[in-house]
């Protein structure tokens, strides 16, 4: 696909393969090479003048950085993206970035803003029967409550979000809801249950290469042993 819409000298298109390919690295945890491909995306979709794949593009970025700690950067990203969708309309992509905002937010344990981007992504998300976003905002809204310690409420959303999983077959949304399953066992003290759903977890994360996840897994794991 990239052969070929060079051959025809296409930015757009080049654009949109790049960020393609790059969404395939980060599965992988190749982070460096996702965010050259990110890049070069990015200014692909501003040379074409394809504002919906320059915010796309920004919010990749913004995710990446989130996740290495460059948390002024990764805010810049975001709110960059959520206005931009916006303005056009693409109420999709704009829950998406107000999603990422919450968890932001939420790292930052700035827990009044945390909930109100959360509940925003959520509210937009059911309005347009979009149930596989909606099932990964209600895996970050239980992460959110097991930070502050309330395992009830989190033990609600990761039920909502472990049964749309089921309905769509979502095996990446199944692994991240045995994670939080087992987060909220070893909270109430069930270590065998949290050493279970996190066996569950790490089965799925290495069957569909989620590096990320194995690697959250490994750390909620590590702090489990620590407990014992």
């Amino acid at each position: 696909a990239r052969r070929a819409s060079e051959a025809a000298d296409d930015a757009g298109w080049v654009g949109n393969v790049l960020n393609d390919q790059g969404v395939i690295h980060f599965q992988l945890g190749r982070l460096d090479e996702a965010v050259r491909l990110y890049e070069a995306a990015h200014e692909r979709a501003r040379s074409a003048g394809d504002a919906r794949l320059a915010a796309v593009t920004a919010q990749n970025l913004g995710i990446i950085a989130g996740m290495r700690g460059d948390v002024p950067e990764a805010l810049r990203r975001y709110e960059s993206a959520l206005g931009d969708f916006r303005v056009r309309g693409l109420a999709r992509e704009a829950a998406l970035a107000l999603n990422n905002l919450g968890m932001l937010h939420a790292d930052l344990r700035r827990w009044a803003e945390a909930e109100r981007y959360f509940a925003e992504a959520v509210h937009i998300a059911s309005v347009l029967g979009d149930l596989p976003n909606k099932a990964l905002m209600l895996t970050n809204l239980a992460e959110m409550w097991i930070e502050r310690g309330d395992t009830a409420r989190a033990r609600i959303e990761c039920d909502g979000a472990n049964e749309l999983a089921g309905q769509l077959h979502d095996h990446a949304v199944l692994g991240e809801a045995r994670k939080l399953y087992g987060m909220i066992a070893r909270e109430e003290g069930d270590l065998a249950a949290a050493e279970h759903h996190f066996a569950e977890a790490e089965a799925i994360a290495t069957a569909r290469q989620n590096v990320l996840l194995e690697a959250e897994v490994a750390r909620e794991r590590a702090d489990l042993h620590r407990r014992q």
